[in-house]
């Protein structure tokens, strides 16, 4: 996958930095809105816009089809800005998050909530303006809206997990993980590749869902035992918050006094949560689970289309042992 990301990625920044300098209009916000999501696009990986062109291409397709890439690229940073917001997030991709960058202006997080909405219009309009098959086109458009919206619905539950009185269950935030993460990050992408090329796999849903799952346990993992300038993120955030990730409630499970007393403060003692994450059990039991999932996606790997198996078993090896 990162040969894949070393191809791609130079492919979408420059149809990127087109499309967003071409949407600068007379306004104060008119050229500032566009170099900042420029900026803040670039400082990402470009992971759904580069498996959306390899599985284009993998399945035979010929078309110039970089828009859709740009369109995932916009849509991701439009959902992060926003995510920060609802995270209380003030360090995305090595930077501030854009919050953060607007609170000079005394107007941080609303700033930032048009910033992202601006993200998704122009998302929609650079998938939009694809020039290919239009019947195709409006089926890409229609399967990408439907799968946006599993991700409204994920980030809803997450954030009400968040205050819940009750202890939510793995398998509840399991759930929010593959609404949020695994049909956004990786069958979306790879669904739009089918689409656009006339193909349909039976088999792409659940093992995307499996991988996507995956690629947030280990988001969630390094935001526990990496550190802030490796990932580019703040590490300790999901403490902070008393975010409820499957990490939290394994340990949760074995200690919940422990949880109580460390998670949701303003001061972290990573140090002492990642020892305890250790000693009490839970990051076996975490490994064990990410483990059991990684042999269950690559046990439908043969059984997806021929020409995706290649790129997928790739996207596997990638999500499992990804550093940020």
């Amino acid at each position: 996958m990162k040969e894949i990301i070393a191809q791609y990625r130079p492919q979408i920044i420059p149809a990127l930095e087109k499309f967003l300098f071409s949407r600068r209009v007379r306004t104060r916000w008119g050229s500032d809105v566009p170099q900042r999501m420029f900026t803040f696009c670039c400082g990402g990986k470009f992971v759904r816009g580069s498996l959306f062109l390899a599985g284009y291409h993998a399945l035979g397709g010929t078309q110039e089809v970089t828009p859709v890439a740009v369109s995932l690229s916009l849509m991701q940073s439009a959902l992060l800005a926003h995510d920060d917001i609802i995270d209380k997030d003030d360090f995305r991709r090595g930077n501030p998050s854009i919050h953060k960058q607007y609170e000079s202006f005394g107007l941080g997080e609303e700033l930032a909530i048009v910033f992202g909405d601006l993200g998704i219009f122009w998302g929609i309009e650079s998938l939009a303006s694809l020039d290919t098959d239009k019947e195709r086109v409006v089926k890409a458009i229609q399967a990408f809206s439907s799968e946006l919206s599993l991700v409204g619905y994920g980030e809803m539950e997450d954030t009400f997990l968040a205050v819940s009185s009750e202890e939510p269950t793995v398998d509840e935030i399991l759930e929010v993980l593959s609404l949020k993460t695994g049909r956004y990050t990786i069958y979306s992408p790879l669904l739009l590749a089918c689409i656009l090329n006339g193909v349909e796999d039976p088999v792409l849903e659940e093992f995307c869902d499996i991988v996507g799952t995956l690629y947030q346990l280990r988001d969630d993992e390094l935001g526990m035992f990496s550190d802030s300038v490796s990932v580019g993120k703040s590490v300790g955030g999901d403490i902070k918050e008393n975010k409820r990730t499957v990490l939290r409630a394994l340990l949760c499970k074995a200690d919940p006094v422990f949880v109580r007393e460390q998670f949701g403060k303003k001061k972290v003692d990573i140090f002492l949560v990642r020892e305890r994450m250790h000693t009490s059990g839970a990051f076996e039991e975490y490994l064990a689970l990410r483990i059991s999932l990684e042999k269950k996606a690559a046990l439908l790997i043969p059984q997806l289309h021929p020409q995706l198996q290649e790129l997928c078993s790739s996207l596997l090896s990638f999500v499992s042992s990804r550093k940020k």
